[in-house]
């Protein structure tokens, strides 16, 4: 988010420009040509054996390890999510569908 703050305005005023072939080119295309990569491994190893193997920010989880179930924890009453309405309408899903209580948070 840093970096942004650097850049908009550069753009905004006109003083920014990519050059074909430049820096800012050729590193999206590493980053594309790697991601494409990681990708077809995963689907040839499985997006198991990747967690496994820590592919997603060298982060490993085993298959039989964690607390599975027992790290789901049920909602308490009152529970709200702030910011459910806003992801759903960011991603077009529907709004969610449930009884609501005198402040407008979903009850279950």
């Amino acid at each position: 988010m840093r970096n942004i703050s650097f850049i908009t305005p550069a753009i905004s005023a006109r003083r920014f420009s990519l050059s074909q072939g430049g820096r800012l080119e050729r590193r999206a295309q590493e980053v594309l040509y790697k991601a494409a990569k990681m990708l077809e491994e995963v689907k040839e190893i499985g997006l198991f054996s990747a967690l496994e193997q820590g592919m997603f920010a060298d982060v490993k989880r085993s298959f039989t390890g964690g607390k599975g179930l027992a790290g789901v924890l049920e909602k308490a009453e009152g529970y709200f999510n702030p910011f459910e309405e806003e992801l759903r309408a960011r991603l077009g899903l529907q709004a969610r569908e449930g009884d609501r209580d005198e402040r407008g948070f979903y009850t279950g």
